[in-house]
């Protein structure tokens, strides 16, 4: 039986370079018509019925393609945003082979949080998570599925998630680490500051009552120093010196992040970061 003509050794295919465009444009692409032949042309000559398409509408056509020489259509990015992220933000319909449904890349800006999952888990590149402009963009084979801004650490300039990203991790740690109000920090500053606050060094002995302090309703406290918190205002130096009572405390934890309302001799009733606060005993 004859068999086809093989080359000696494997060749690559050249990769065509992805059109880039939004995913409102991609949907709004539609099938060029094609000219034909007049009827009359049609009855009296052999003539190519079908005329083809010029340049202009080659291109456009072009657009359209979902580049199947690149996503194999394998479904595992929409398996991961769905069952594993919980998110389900990918409603690609074409990529199920016995029961295609709808596709519109626009939902998918709804509710994706750039996380970066389907990417990570794309085997040929075709789903990929890039950052330019100052913005982290999420693209199926060049078609931009949801762009959102990034953002950066307060303190050392380190390049944070989206914050859709970081508001589902909020979500899903509510239980077990506290949420930063006013302050974005990465993951390692956010670890010095609680090692600052709760530090357990036996060099710091003398300061672990500041360091780890419970505030409760009617303790007497005294603002002993300047907070290092932007909720510090200049006029508040003022109050450096000044006893006062804790009318409401808001957490039991001393943090500069969360503050607590203290009614002060002679200054009236502020709400001040718990850095600049001391407990005062009962002599003092």
């Amino acid at each position: 039986m004859p068999q086809p003509r093989m080359p000696k050794i494997p060749v690559r295919r050249r990769k065509v370079p992805m059109i880039e465009m939004t995913a409102a444009e991609k949907m709004r692409l539609s099938r060029p018509v094609m000219p034909m032949l007049n009827v009359d042309r049609r009855r009296t000559t052999f003539q190519q019925v079908e005329l083809g398409y010029d340049e202009a509408a080659v291109r456009k056509e072009a657009q359209r393609c979902l580049r199947c020489d690149v996503c194999r259509r394998c479904g595992k990015c929409v398996e991961v945003c769905r069952d594993k992220m919980g998110i389900d933000a990918l409603h690609l319909g074409y990529l199920d082979f016995d029961h295609p449904v709808k596709t519109d890349f626009r939902m998918t800006a709804e509710n994706c949080i750039t996380c970066g999952a389907c990417a990570a888990n794309c085997e040929n590149n075709a789903m990929t998570l890039e950052e330019k402009d100052g913005k982290r963009m999420l693209k199926l084979c060049g078609t931009i599925l949801n762009e959102q801004e990034i953002q950066t650490c307060d303190a050392c300039g380190a390049k944070l998630p989206s914050a859709q990203y970081m508001a589902f991790i909020s979500d899903k740690t509510a239980d077990l680490t506290r949420k930063s109000e006013r302050r974005l920090l990465c993951n390692d500053c956010q670890r010095r500051l609680t090692a600052k606050n709760q530090c357990i060094d036996p060099a710091c002995q003398p300061n672990i009552k500041e360091a780890v302090m419970v505030f409760k309703r009617g303790n007497r406290v005294e603002v002993f120093q300047a907070s290092t918190d932007e909720a510090w205002e200049p006029y508040m130096n003022d109050f450096i010196g000044v006893h006062g009572v804790v009318t409401d405390p808001d957490t039991s934890i001393n943090d500069p992040d969360d503050l607590i309302e203290v009614s002060l001799q002679g200054k009236g009733t502020h709400r001040l970061p718990q850095d600049c606060l001391r407990i005062l005993s009962d002599t003092q």
